[in-house]
């Protein structure tokens, strides 16, 4: 699961992230400028997670160099589908874009 978004709106801070309801975010660092990857796995899913299910949310959190939260977000997760059926899938996750 990917989040992107400008570098300037984290700047000196930190970027924590969680997948479902009731989260709890935990830090995670860019795979690259502007674009952060959450694993599905804990800490930053459910234990017993096993992939994400279509309609599934993210929280976002961003937090200043003093260690303030400055946005704390629920997105919904884009999911594009190329099924013509009843069920969801085949599909695929697209990134969540905060601006």
């Amino acid at each position: 699961m990917a989040i992107e978004m400008s570098p300037d709106l984290i700047g000196d801070g930190t970027l924590a992230a969680c997948l479902g309801e009731a989260c709890e975010p935990a830090a995670i660092a860019p795979v690259e400028p502007g674009r952060w990857e959450v694993p599905q796995e804990a800490p930053y899913a459910r234990e017993d997670t096993i992939g994400l299910d279509a309609g599934a949310g993210i929280r976002v959190v961003i937090i200043d160099a003093s260690g303030v939260t400055v946005r704390d977000e629920w997105f919904d997760i884009p999911f594009v589908s190329s099924s013509d059926g009843f069920c969801p899938g085949p599909g695929e996750f697209q990134p969540v874009v905060v601006t």
